[in-house]
């Protein structure tokens, strides 16, 4: 599904409008932010437009874009209004949120609440339909997201009801497992074994961040340093929260931590979202630090075009993890398959090593093979272990290859 993010001016890198494409980006809904409107509406399935305007001159665009949503497009949308006055914008916020193709508004800091509900409403959308119609095969219903509070997840911690769960990723020249990738999942005591995408927004909180980063790189870290993968040498890697703040301390605990538990740091691999990129926050140094201690960096959920590949190299990522609607589109849209093709060169060009996610079928496989990419996970290969299946993994060496 895509999704057409009007944004207002600004020159933050890290604008409201990027923070809640990350949170559609969860539920497998592709965003363009721009801050005027497309040449063509019918490309996208809905529309999200950020309101903080305050003054009409200095956003023209936005205005103009506003008005063709508004006036000659029935393209369902959803209005976010970021601060309690639109200003000289007043009128056509209000215009555009009684349409009758406005989903609905929000408002900022929206809760969990309100985006289950405004998910929910726009899966009953007709373009919602068309999309499902177009693929021709439904979508698997999204887990309901939770609306839990940072302390619970904090006790849940201390009782040691967050684990890791392990998928493999694997090279798709050898069709050997390469490493894993560590996966937070939540023993609930109502609702039983919960995914990320069930306390996302809990999950990226600033109280909660850092200590779930932390139980997860512990445990992950026991295993690297497990005897059996002296034989095995796999890499471990584990996604890191988006708070620039929580990060500034992690070369240094994370050193400290690999030196007492005896993990080679070169199989390690720290995945940093790929919203919080730019070379001019402190990010560049909290990545010299952690490949100056030894460990490799990759950015992940790669998918806005607008996020220049050549940053991540001049800042020291070594691995670019693809995002799922990415791969999905293969197969099913030429336009973004052919986009995909050039993600894929470009960062060939740069030396910069490729992870393909969320792969489901050997059609992806084959196209991601042609053009040079050289690793993958998914479920085609194999779902995310639990700790149990994990040790029958690392003992009897089972699903270590795909295919025949």
């Amino acid at each position: 599904m895509q999704a057409f993010i009007l944004d207002t001016p600004t020159t933050s890198p890290h604008s409201y409008a990027r923070l809640v494409a990350d949170v559609l980006a969860n539920h497998n809904i592709e965003c363009q932010i721009s801050t005027d409107y497309p040449a063509d509406f019918s490309s996208f399935d809905v529309a999200i437009i950020c309101a903080d305007l305050q003054e009409k001159a200095e956003a023209k665009n936005w205005h103009r874009c506003a008005e063709e949503l508004l006036q000659r497009s029935t393209l369902p949308y959803i209005l976010i209004q970021k601060v309690p006055s639109c200003g000289p914008c007043d009128e056509i916020f209000h215009s555009l949120a009684s349409a009758s193709h406005c989903l609905g508004c929000l408002g900022k800091p929206f809760s969990v609440a309100d985006l289950s509900r405004l998910l929910s409403t726009l899966e009953e959308t007709a373009a919602y339909k068309k999309v499902k119609s177009r693929h021709n095969k439904p979508k698997p219903d999204k887990p309901l997201l939770l609306n839990i509070e940072p302390q619970d997840m904090l006790r849940a911690i201390a009782q040691g009801a967050l684990v890791a769960y392990y998928q493999p990723i694997y090279s798709l020249a050898t069709r050997q497992v390469k490493g894993f990738e560590a996966l937070a999942r939540w023993q609930h005591h109502q609702h039983g074994w919960l995914t990320p995408d069930q306390f996302w927004t809990t999950l990226e909180s600033p109280l909660c961040g850092w200590p779930i980063a932390q139980i997860m790189m512990h445990q992950m870290f026991a295993w690297a340093s497990h005897p059996l993968n002296e034989k095995m040498h796999l890499s471990f890697s584990i996604n890191l929260p988006s708070h620039l703040e929580a990060l500034h301390a992690l070369p240094d605990e994370a050193s400290a931590m690999a030196k007492f538990m005896g993990v080679n740091m070169m199989d390690i691999t720290f995945e940093v979202p790929s919203s919080i990129f730019h070379p001019d926050d402190d990010l560049p140094w909290i990545i010299s630090r952690l490949r100056t201690q030894g460990f490799r960096c990759a950015m992940d959920q790669y998918t806005a075009p607008d996020v220049p590949i050549k940053w991540f190299n001049a800042m020291g990522s070594q691995k670019i993890k693809i995002h799922p609607s990415r791969v999905a589109s293969i197969g099913r849209d030429e336009q973004r398959q052919s986009d995909l093709a050039q993600l894929i060169e470009q960062a060939l060009t740069q030396k910069i090593e490729i992870i393909a996610m969320g792969v489901e079928t050997k059609e992806q496989v084959e196209f991601l093979v042609e053009h040079g990419c050289s690793l993958a996970q998914g479920y085609y290969f194999c779902k995310p272990l639990s700790i149990e299946d994990f040790k029958q993994l690392m003992v009897h060496e089972k699903h270590l290859r795909f295919g025949p």
